[in-house]
């Protein structure tokens, strides 16, 4: 049998993190290396004919996997990535046409994303941002420049998996009252969180952090009318897909002064357009960082050691641990249910 071959899209330090494949008898063709693939993306034209030749797409936060791309090829069992969003991925289609799907959930990078979203939720109701402006520009400290404590605070968690569930434990100790809305979250897993429904949660947070997946179904879900829902002088944290939020209508509630400020990572296009409107949002308001405040180097190997991991499954004829679209199975093991030839 041919070995299996393994497309690689975005890599970085491709020679040395990539060979445990080649070792177990993958043969491992890498494409664009991430500057290049964020920069100047893939067509789907482009995607059809990767996913056309190869067993297996490890795909980068710049490929959009539609149905077309996803049909392409005969021989496509997996597409799998070394981060945990998988929503540029067309579910339907995958499940559809007997490919697996899966994400790298690692512990390492739920650890880093919630450190990062504690930080953000610092930072702004300290007030640093605008009191290191204030000294940078001559200024010094008056009382009007205090912050405030997030003790007796209601801190909102938007999404209960992985990363709220690390920020819901860090926080506990701080003295906190935890609510959370996410509907495939039953009340008896959780302990120490209330669950709430996704209006209550806006109406009684003082800080509102969003951790939910990106899908149809969310898309837009803090849209303006939310919004108007939250206390007055509340802070909005977005470290998690920046299609969860109505830019333009935050944008208007932070220059109006309803909202006390926001932290966000991640946007609706990326990199961030030079004509945004919050950038028309002064600084002392709004925290912007490019899509990296949760990442580190311990995060994105141990990440990457999942993905490989998912990869070596699906090369051995096994659903791999991490599948997000488990309904493929019955038709998954009917196009490889069998291990390949690996190396003596």
């Amino acid at each position: 049998m041919a070995p299996v071959r393994v497309f690689v899209s975005g890599a970085t330090q491709a020679d040395r993190e990539y060979s445990d494949l080649e070792r177990n008898g993958c043969e491992v063709i890498f494409g664009r290396p991430m500057p290049d693939v964020v920069l100047k993306p893939y067509t789907e034209g482009e995607l059809v004919e990767i996913a056309a030749g190869h067993d297996v797409f490890i795909y980068s936060i710049s490929d959009v996997l539609s149905r077309a791309v996803l049909s392409a090829g005969s021989s496509l069992r997996l597409v799998t990535a070394p981060f945990i969003g998988f929503d540029q991925v067309d579910l339907a289609a995958s499940t559809e046409h007997g490919v697996a799907v899966a994400n790298s959930p690692s512990v390492e990078n739920a650890r880093g994303m919630a450190e990062a979203t504690i930080g953000l939720v610092i930072a702004l109701i300290k007030r640093l941002p605008h009191n290191e402006e204030k000294l940078r520009t001559g200024g010094w400290g008056a009382r009007a420049d205090r912050g405030d404590l997030l003790y007796g605070k209601t801190v909102g968690l938007l999404g209960f998996g992985r990363i709220a569930r690390e920020i819901a434990a860090r926080l506990v100790p701080w003295g906190v009252r935890i609510i959370a809305h996410d509907p495939y979250v039953s009340p008896d897993s959780v302990t120490g969180v209330e669950l709430a429904e996704l209006d209550t949660l806006c109406v009684e947070s003082d800080v509102l952090s969003l951790h939910a997946v990106l899908n149809e179904g969310t898309r837009g879900l803090i849209n303006r009318d939310r919004l108007a829902l939250m206390k007055p002088g509340a802070f909005l944290i977005n470290a998690a897909r920046g299609e969860l939020l109505d830019e333009e209508a935050l944008a208007d509630a932070l220059l109006s002064g309803r909202l006390a400020g926001a932290a966000l990572d991640t946007f609706w296009v990326e990199p961030l357009p030079a004509d945004s409107p919050l950038l028309a949002v002064p600084r002392e308001r709004l925290i912007l960082t490019p899509h990296i405040i949760g990442h580190t180097e311990v995060g994105r190997k141990a990440n990457l050691r999942v993905c490989l991991d998912n990869v070596l499954a699906a090369a051995q004829g096994e659903l791999p641990p991490h599948v997000v679209n488990p309904e493929v199975e019955a038709r998954w093991k009917e196009r490889f249910g069998s291990a390949v030839e690996r190396p003596t």
